[in-house]
């Protein structure tokens, strides 16, 4: 790195780090600091390596992060231990920060990892890692940077296979004629090829509204990389905050799936989430969380049947009344009943479904 990036560096790390030291050396050599009244000034440390430790001072945690900027440069972070989930956040935020620093001082990235890392990648590693209020108004610079709307909902498609078959599939999807102009499409720093698919209606799943998408995007990969890719699709996203969650659906999708001895498909968080949770989830929590809802089910069994009907026909209106052989109006009452009782919207939220489908099985299992 430059000297000029590195100093652009700090007066980054000085806005998105408000509360805490940072400093920048050279060899050895304090270029540039700025001490916190509580942390204080991060000492130097003289080897090479990007690491973050914990200490402990006054009877408060701190962190210790130190980012090395070869050839010579490195930059020193102290930070209250409180204001941070991990250590790993700052040491991700500060990695981000560097690559942005780089690119607008006009330093490239080698070609192989520009053909490596197509699209808006240095985008979905910072919506996909929103953990803290200065990550979140960095990913919304970088989202107008890229003309991105984070208002709309979205969810996160995860796209399974080698690292050189990914390569060449990040670029058909992100040419594919069907992608839209405000998908998120690249390959982030771990290796996965991740789309950020558009939802657009939100009163459809979010598998009605992806699947022929995705099925037409598979045959178009299969057609040009020459492998059939295996899809994973999380749930619905319209926060920042809720991406790594939607991520971490459709990996949990992808994980069941492979138990099930599955290659090859397109698979939703929606279809699996729900066994793995009550597999991995003590019955004495699910009774905490879940009874007090399945109590206000037991005396309207109508509910009941029509919140399982809904289930069952992906929140279809339309196909609920037929399978109930009533009237759509009244699935539309009772749906409204349902929002009264439980407090959930299931037809225009992916979460209040899964809810649903959670209060429903666990009233079938238990009671």
């Amino acid at each position: 790195m430059q000297r000029a990036d590195a100093e652009r560096l700090f007066q980054m790390a000085c806005a998105a780090f408000p509360r805490g030291g940072v400093a920048l050396f050279d060899g050895g050599v304090r270029l540039m600091c700025r001490e916190d009244a509580e942390c204080g000034v991060p000492p130097a440390r003289f080897d090479m390596r990007k690491e973050a430790s914990v200490f402990s001072r006054g009877g408060r945690l701190y962190y210790l992060v130190q980012l090395p900027l070869p050839p010579s440069f490195q930059i020193f972070l102290c930070l209250r231990a409180e204001d941070y989930s991990s250590a790993a956040v700052p040491v991700r935020m500060l990695d981000v920060l560097a690559s942005e620093a780089r690119r607008c001082g006009g330093e490239s990235a080698p070609d192989d990892a520009r053909a490596a890392r197509p699209g808006e990648n240095r985008l979905l590693d910072s919506l996909l890692y929103t953990d803290t209020l200065e990550m979140k108004v960095y990913t919304f610079l970088l989202a107008e940077e890229y003309g991105k709307d984070l208002g709309i909902p979205r969810a996160v498609c995860v796209v399974n296979g080698g690292a050189e078959e990914l390569r060449e599939a990040a670029r058909v999807a992100s040419r594919f004629r069907e992608a839209d102009a405000q998908d998120i499409c690249g390959l982030t720093g771990e290796g996965r090829l991740v789309i950020c698919r558009c939802l657009g209606e939100t009163r459809r799943s979010v598998k009605s509204r992806l699947d022929g998408y995705l099925r037409a995007l598979s045959e178009r990969i299969s057609a040009r990389c020459g492998f059939a890719p295996e899809i994973f699709v999380g749930t619905y996203a319209a926060q920042p905050e809720e991406y790594r969650l939607s991520l971490e659906a459709a990996l949990i999708a992808g994980e069941w799936a492979r138990a099930e001895g599955k290659r090859g498909g397109i698979y939703y968080a929606s279809e699996y989430i729900l066994e793995y949770t009550f597999q991995k989830t003590e019955p004495s929590q699910l009774r905490h969380f879940l009874a007090p809802y399945a109590e206000r089910l037991r005396g309207e069994p109508e509910l009941l049947a029509t919140a399982e009907a809904l289930i069952e026909c992906d929140m279809n209106v339309i196909l609920t009344a037929e399978k109930l052989f009533v009237h759509r109006n009244t699935v539309t009452m009772r749906v409204s009943r349902l929002r009264e009782l439980l407090g959930v919207d299931p037809l225009h939220r992916d979460t209040d479904k899964f809810l649903l489908m959670l209060i429903c099985a666990y009233y079938r299992r238990y009671c």
